[in-house]
């Protein structure tokens, strides 16, 4: 209101007009009231300013609560843990509107840092985030320990066959199924500063690219055994043991020699 109030000062002293009937000096915001619509319309300007600037500090308290919030977090957080902080789907959707916060997928969030943008393998993160009980597998997983250099275009995620959480992120993502008995065969879980990181181990994540060669293409699985071979070469015992175990030792042997041919 100390705004208004000034306002009105300011014009009472710069602009003066004169009634015509008595000569006095009279104001601006005098005369406006001789009308009933002027009235109206200034009556609606004087609500939308004081709205606009109480609106405007609220939405910076906003700003700053959420932003101390997702720091707290290591730039992640979930829905809930944003409705335990008081902060609403509506000023939620605000902050992805205006590009502070991104939607990663269904109830999950990061604070955008445009100066140090995300975490190395975010993208494992974001997955193993989404869906607790996902494995990062085949050529993701081998990227993941270093057997290939290049990260691959799609992530290669493995879940049971009686998982169907929705695992929608904002990179494509191929979804494998497993049963129970070989899903947690030789798995590993890799704390980070933003959460877990589930992973298949080096050999198992070989045979994982052998058996869905359809969808990682031939030339990525001529690149995950070369590089095997001349990097890992003495766990070909192991590695063909975990064939066997899978069901895949066959397929992997004739792979193998194809290679070394």
């Amino acid at each position: 209101m100390q705004n208004i109030c000034t306002i009105k000062n300011k014009w009472k002293s710069i602009y003066k007009f004169t009634n015509p009937f008595t000569n006095d000096i009279i104001n601006p915001i005098e005369r406006f009231y001789f009308t009933d619509h002027i009235k109206n319309v200034l009556t609606i300007f004087l609500m939308w300013f004081i709205g606009e600037k109480g609106g405007f500090t609220m939405l910076l308290s906003t700003y700053q609560k959420v932003i101390a919030l997702f720091e707290s977090g290591n730039g992640y957080r979930n829905a809930s843990e944003l409705k335990d902080a008081k902060i609403t789907t509506v000023q939620i959707k605000e902050l992805v509107n205006k590009g502070i916060v991104e939607h990663v997928s269904h109830g999950f969030y990061w604070l955008i840092d445009e100066e140090n943008g995300k975490p190395e393998n975010y993208q494992f993160i974001e997955a193993c985030m989404v869906n607790p009980r996902a494995v990062i597998c085949a050529d993701s997983a081998c990227y993941f320990h270093g057997l290939i250099d290049k990260m691959p275009e799609t992530l290669s995620v493995a879940t049971l066959k009686t998982d169907r959480s929705r695992m929608q992120l904002n990179f494509p993502v191929c979804r494998h199924y497993y049963s129970n008995l070989a899903f947690e065969q030789d798995m590993d879980t890799v704390e980070t500063p933003y959460g877990q990181i589930r992973v298949y181990g080096v050999e198992r994540s070989v045979c994982d690219c052998i058996r869905f060669r359809d969808d990682i293409g031939q030339e990525m699985l001529d690149l995950v055994i070369s590089n095997f071979l001349e990097r890992n070469g003495n766990q070909m015992d192991r590695l063909l043991a975990y064939a066997d175990a899978m069901r895949v030792g066959k397929i992997v042997r004739i792979k193998l020699n194809q290679i070394e041919e």
